[in-house]
């Protein structure tokens, strides 16, 4: 019979979401597939309040079976759907029970929620369909391995660090690219610290574009979370000289041997520069929003 109650133990929860997200066709866009590193995020930067609140488990007896979490961000009343991971023949039978319980448990309003999903996850998508979610869009996951294409990259003398009198224009162009990103230009300029950096290309103290790339040396990994050039300077090869950039950057670190980065599908040109520089196609993914009402 199956219990729906919350989680026992964190480590638990990160390894089933570890083993799981390495199949395609479990595999969830929000979540890495190192135990560790999940726990980490789990434990440290995962939702608000005690992570206990914002995840409910499915059991069979007393093995687990599925887990489903919550990424709540309670000012704007979103969350990002972490799973379900179910590991039973009673696949969406057992997610539609963690949802509901879980909407009913958690100290939150919440107005949307959003999933990310494998193009090979069918059992997701079908799920999604069953909550009313609208389709957003398609996604590419592209990884950059620390031996690849290194020995073509090197630092431009007009790139620099982003500094205080350039936080506008830089605030300004994410904000108009990046409409309604997980980040917007305010939060990223708050988070900048030793390992997460914002790289601008500036001409005639002028900023024509930027990328915005995150370091996690302890867990051997990094992301290229944005980058974004002004419409003007396009097509000048500003994109590329700032990926390279953020590549040298990331593998100045020597436990960083993977660099992932998320693109739109028909980005073509965005693409066609990541390839270039060395990324390798990994994931297929599907965006989606789920209005709760």
């Amino acid at each position: 019979m199956i219990h729906i109650r919350q989680i026992d133990h964190i480590k638990t929860v990160a390894s089933f979401i570890a083993q799981h997200n390495q199949v395609a066709k479990q595999h969830v866009g929000y979540c890495g597939t190192d135990a560790e590193e999940l726990m980490d995020t789990l434990l440290h930067d995962f939702s608000e309040g005690p992570v206990e609140q914002s995840w409910l488990a499915a059991y069979d007896d007393e093995r687990l079976v599925g887990v489903l979490g919550l990424d709540i961000t309670s000012e704007d009343q979103e969350a990002e759907i972490w799973g379900p991971f179910i590991e039973h023949e009673n696949w969406e039978q057992i997610a539609l029970q963690l949802w509901e319980s879980l909407l009913a448990s958690i100290p939150f309003t919440l107005r949307s929620a959003y999933g990310f999903y494998n193009l090979h996850n069918q059992s997701a998508q079908a799920f999604m369909q069953k909550l009313g979610a609208q389709r957003e869009g398609e996604h590419l996951l592209l990884s950059f391995h620390h031996k690849d294409a290194l020995s073509s990259l090197h630092v431009e003398a007009s790139i620099e660090a982003l500094d205080s009198l350039h936080e506008c224009e830089f605030i300004s162009l994410h904000d108009e690219v990046f409409k309604q990103a997980y980040y917007d230009g305010i939060t990223i300029v708050e988070r900048q610290d030793q390992c997460n950096q914002v790289y601008c290309a500036v001409q005639d103290n002028k900023l024509l574009g930027y990328v915005y790339v995150e370091a996690n040396p302890e867990h051997g990994d990094g992301d290229i979370h944005f980058i974004a050039v002004n419409e003007a300077a396009r097509g000048k090869g500003m994109g590329t000289v700032l990926l390279q950039r953020a590549l040298i950057f990331l593998t100045s670190h020597e436990s960083i041997q993977q660099i992932t980065l998320c693109v739109s599908l028909d980005n073509h040109g965005a693409i066609s520069i990541y390839e270039r520089a060395g990324f390798k196609r990994k994931h297929h993914l599907i965006s989606y929003k789920v209005h709760i009402q």
